[in-house]
C-alpha cells in the first residue's frame, strides 16, 4: 500500500492512506481511512480513523477507547452506501463528519468479531460450502435458487468467491475458536502454518 494525502471538502478534511513506512505518531492528517496496517501502526493513531478489520475486536486489539472505528473491507462490502462500524469508545462524535466527508452512512454495531453483516454471510457461504459436498445441487443452481428465493444480489457461491474464500475462512476460524458451530466446511479451512 503507498502513502496518499489528499485535501477533501470545504472544511479542509486531510485523509491519510499510508503503508507501515509513515509513522502513525506523526500523521498530519485530522482523520484517517486504513485500509491495511500492522496492529502496532494502528495502535499508535492519534487521530480518529476508521480501520478496515473484519475479525479482530477493539479489544483483541488493544486500542479500547481510542478515536477509532472499525469496519468490513470485503470485496462487496466497500462499495456499499451503509456500511456497519464498531466503534472501540462510545464517544465518537467525529463519527458524522467522518460519514459526510466518505459519503457513506455509517451504522454503528457492537464491537464483535465478525460484525453482523459478514458474520450472517460467513454461516451462509459455510452452508453452501456443505451443501455443494453433499451433492444438493451445482453451484450455478444453487446461486440462482438463491437469488430468486431470496433477492441476494448474489448467490452464495458467487458472493463468496467474489468476497475471497481465505477472508470467509479466516473469519469462521476464528468464531469457531469460541462457538464450535462456526466451523467451517473443510473447503474453508486454514492452512497449517509451518
Amino acid at each position: 500500500m503507498q502513502a496518499w494525502l489528499q485535501e477533501r471538502g470545504e472544511g479542509g478534511h486531510h485523509w491519510i492512506f499510508a503503508d507501515a513506512h509513515t509513522e502513525a505518531s506523526a500523521l498530519e492528517a485530522d482523520m484517517a481511512l486504513v485500509m491495511e496496517a500492522p496492529l502496532p501502526w494502528i495502535q499508535a493513531l492519534r487521530i480518529p480513523a476508521l480501520v478496515n478489520e473484519t475479525i479482530l475486536t477493539f479489544g483483541q486489539m488493544g486500542c479500547a477507547g481510542k478515536p477509532l472505528a472499525r469496519f468490513c473491507g470485503w470485496s462487496t462490502f466497500w462499495e456499499r452506501s451503509k456500511w456497519e462500524v464498531a466503534l472501540a469508545s462510545p464517544d465518537a462524535p467525529w463519527l458524522q463528519e467522518m460519514a459526510g466527508a466518505l459519503g457513506r452512512s455509517l451504522v454503528p454495531v457492537a464491537d464483535t468479531p465478525g460484525l453482523v453483516a459478514p458474520r450472517i454471510l460467513a454461516m451462509l457461504f459455510n452452508e453452501a460450502c456443505f451443501g455443494l459436498a453433499d451433492g444438493i445441487c451445482s453451484p450455478t443452481d444453487m446461486d440462482t435458487a438463491m437469488q430468486l428465493g431470496t433477492n441476494y444480489p448474489r448467490g452464495p457461491v458467487a458472493w463468496m468467491e467474489a468476497v475471497g474464500r481465505d477472508k470467509v475462512g479466516a473469519l469462521l476460524h476464528a468464531l469457531a475458536a469460541s462457538d464450535s458451530r462456526y466451523m467451517p466446511h473443510p473447503t474453508l479451512q486454514m492452512p497449517a502454518r509451518s
